[in-house]
């Protein structure tokens, strides 16, 4: 896989998806207590694959792959650079929408970068013994100074070995831990489509404490300017994390199986909440 060819699908949820086992990094997964309480056995290669199924966009957005060739799926602000720059005063991308029927159609992201976490070092006794006998007044730039040669000997290493990787350093728990992320970058990103129609699904909570329901009723009102088709969920007595309410995942998933899949979904299907 020499590129990562972006596509979008337009889906609103007013939402953040909340865990009641926190959040973790890949290292740090409680699977027993998991497995205890959910029944479900997360296996290292099982948390590898996901580990790598995750891009991240230099752009400061993340997306997800959906296919072995490269493709990959991500959000419409994602690349609305990338369709600017390939816009022109006849050929408005954003506006009008934009299809590659074949790889030759599909548009260059110029300058922009794709990268894939394949693994994950702890340096932290590294760093530790490195500052251990300096002043507090030298700490930070000589911890400063030990990372980014932690880094540069990483990436050297990567490259002797055959396998180039972007390495980054990365502070945990307030300085509690050091480490070195190992990316996969790729620089050859291209855009293969979104439709002007789109695919639009709002969900928002009455009770939301991050984001205003005001909010969502502004892109409604664009919506029926444009003389747009959508749906919509109110979901009452919630809060932002609401996305994790099994009928929310219920009606996500009919969503996606109606509008992406093109079947029916099964009529009626009843998720129930873990117990605890």
């Amino acid at each position: 896989m020499k590129r990562i060819v972006l596509a979008i699908l337009i889906f609103a949820l007013s939402a953040g998806v909340t865990a009641d086992e926190g959040m973790w990094t890949f290292d740090n997964i409680p699977k027993a207590e998991i497995a205890k309480r959910y029944g479900v056995q997360l296996t290292d290669q099982w948390l590898s694959r996901v580990q790598k199924s995750v891009v991240r966009l230099e752009t400061g957005c993340t997306a997800s792959f959906v296919s072995v060739e490269g493709l990959v799926l991500t959000n419409h602000h994602c690349v609305a650079e990338c369709l600017a720059d390939n816009s022109s005063a006849e050929r408005d991308l954003i506006a009008n929408g934009y299809v590659a029927a074949r790889l030759e159609d599909e548009l260059r992201c110029q300058g922009a970068q794709a990268s894939v976490l394949m693994s994950t070092e702890n340096v932290t006794d590294r760093v530790v013994k490195a500052i251990g006998d300096v002043e507090p007044a030298e700490a930070t730039a000589v911890r400063n100074k030990v990372l980014t040669t932690l880094e540069a000997n990483c990436e050297q290493a990567s490259k002797q070995a055959g396998t180039p990787l972007a390495c980054e350093s990365v502070t945990l728990y307030q300085g509690g831990q050091y480490w070195l992320y190992k990316y996969k970058r790729y620089e050859d990103v291209r855009f293969v489509g979104h439709g002007n129609d789109g695919i639009f699904a709002l969900a928002v909570s009455r009770s939301d404490d991050n984001v205003n329901p005001v909010a969502t009723q502004l892109v409604i009102d664009e919506l029926i300017k444009a003389n747009k088709d959508f749906d919509v969920i109110v979901m009452p007595n919630r809060n932002h994390g609401f996305a994790a309410d099994p009928y929310m995942i219920r009606r996500t998933w009919d969503y996606f199986v109606r509008n992406l899949m093109g079947a029916t979904p099964p009529d009626g299907y009843l998720l129930k909440a873990a117990t605890p």
